[in-house]
C-alpha cells in the first residue's frame, strides 16, 4: 500500500503518521514507508518524530527499528580499522595480490602482441626476414618477463599501501556522510552488496517468472550504485592525491634544474627560461595539465562506477554473491582499460 507523505492525507483507522517513512498503527504491526522502514512497536508505544529519523520509544527505552529484510540498519557498515583485523587483512592481501598478478600478466600479453604484430608487418614489407623476427620475438619474451616480474614485488607494496589508503579515506568519507545523512540514506550508502544479493535472491526466491530475474538485476544495480558510491570517491580521491603530489615534486625539481642551468650560465642571453615571463608560461602550462588529468580521473570514476554497478547486477543474475562481486570487479577493469 502507499503511505501518505503529508499530514493533510488521510491515514487508516487506528494508525499514527510518523515523518514521511512509514506509519505505526496501534496494534504493533509492521507497516513499510516510502524509504523502506519496517517499524517493531507495540500498543504502548509513544511516537516520537526526529527530523528524518524515526523513533519509537516504549517507556524509556527506544524500540528497535528493522529494514524489510530482517536486517538492523547500518547492520554492514565496518569499523574504521576492520580491515586490519586478521580474517579482512588476509583476503584483501590475497585479493591484491591476484588483481596485481592477473595485470602483469594481462599487460605483457598485451605488450607482446603489439610487438609481435609489428614485426609481422616489416617481415611483410621485406624489412625484417621471419628468422630475424621470431629471434626478435624471443629476446623481447625472456627479457620482459624477467624484467616485469623483477618489479613486481615493488608493484605489490605499492597496490597493498594505495589499498589501504583508499578504505582509510573511504571510512572517513563514511563517517562524514554519518554526520550529513539520516540511517536509511547511510545504510544504502554501507551496504554490502554480497550480503544483500543474497538477501534479494531468498526475498525473490518464491517468484520463478522472468520478471523476477528483472526486479533482481534492476534492484542489485541500485543497490551497488549506492554501495560503491564512497568507494569510487575514495579511490578518485587517493589518485588525485597521487597525481598532485606527482606534479608538485615534478615541478619543484624542474624549477629546481633551471635555477641551476643558470647559475651556471649567468650572463648567457641563450639560457632558457631568462625570464618570469617564461617561468609563467611553464606554469601555467603544467596547470592547465594536471586540470586535464584531474578530470579524466573524475570522469572515469564516475563511468567505473555505473559499468561496475551494472556488472553486479548482471553478475547477481547469474550466481548472487560471488557472482556480484566477479562482476563488479570485470566492470570496474573494464571501464579503467578503456578510459586510463
Amino acid at each position: 500500500p502507499q503511505f501518505p507523505r503529508k499530514k493533510s492525507v488521510s491515514t487508516p483507522q487506528g494508525a499514527h503518521y510518523v515523518g514521511k517513512h512509514s506509519m505505526l498503527f496501534e496494534d504493533g504491526r509492521f507497516r513499510r514507508g516510502p524509504g523502506g522502514w519496517v517499524v517493531l512497536a507495540t500498543s504502548s508505544s509513544r511516537v516520537v518524530d526526529e527530523s528524518s529519523s524515526l523513533s519509537f520509544r516504549t517507556g524509556s527505552s527506544k524500540a528497535l527499528r528493522y529494514l524489510v529484510d530482517g536486517r538492523r540498519p547500518l547492520a554492514d557498515r565496518k569499523g574504521s580499522l576492520d580491515h586490519l583485523a586478521p580474517r579482512p587483512l588476509l583476503l584483501s592481501t590475497v585479493r591484491v595480490v591476484v588483481v596485481q598478478a592477473s595485470t602483469t600478466f594481462g599487460t605483457f600479453v598485451t605488450d607482446q602482441l603489439e610487438q609481435e604484430t609489428d614485426r609481422e608487418e616489416l617481415v611483410k614489407k621485406g624489412k625484417k626476414s621471419p628468422e630475424e623476427a621470431d629471434q626478435e620475438n624471443d629476446e623481447w619474451e625472456q627479457r620482459e618477463w624477467s624484467v616485469r616480474w623483477a618489479a613486481f614485488p615493488r608493484n605489490l607494496t605499492n597496490a597493498m599501501l594505495k589499498f589501504h589508503a583508499v578504505t582509510l579515506v573511504m571510512r572517513f568519507y563514511e563517517h562524514l556522510a554519518s554526520k550529513m545523512c539520516d540511517e536509511i540514506i547511510l545504510d544504502r550508502l554501507t551496504k554490502d552488496t554480497f550480503k544483500s544479493a543474497l538477501r534479494k535472491r531468498d526475498r525473490l526466491a518464491s517468484d520463478q517468472t522472468q520478471s523476477r530475474t528483472i526486479d533482481l538485476g534492476r534492484n542489485m544495480f541500485k543497490t551497488c550504485l549506492w554501495a560503491n558510491a564512497i568507494a569510487f570517491l575514495a579511490d578518485g580521491t587517493v589518485q588525485q592525491i597521487i597525481l598532485g603530489y606527482g606534479y608538485y615534486e615534478y615541478y619543484r625539481r624542474r624549477r629546481a634544474h633551471q635555477r641551476k642551468q643558470r647559475s651556471k650560465s649567468y650572463g648567457d642571453t641563450n639560457t632558457s627560461y631568462p625570464d618570469g615571463q617564461n617561468e609563467q608560461e611553464d606554469t601555467l602550462h603544467m596547470a592547465l595539465s594536471f586540470a586535464l588529468k584531474s578530470t579524466k580521473v573524475l570522469f572515469s570514476r564516475s563511468v567505473a562506477l555505473v559499468v561496475a554497478s551494472t556488472g553486479g547486477a548482471v553478475g547477481t543474475i547469474i550466481y548472487p554473491g560471488w557472482g556480484t562481486l566477479f562482476g563488479t570487479q570485470m566492470g570496474d577493469g573494464v571501464a579503467g582499460s578503456l578510459l586510463e
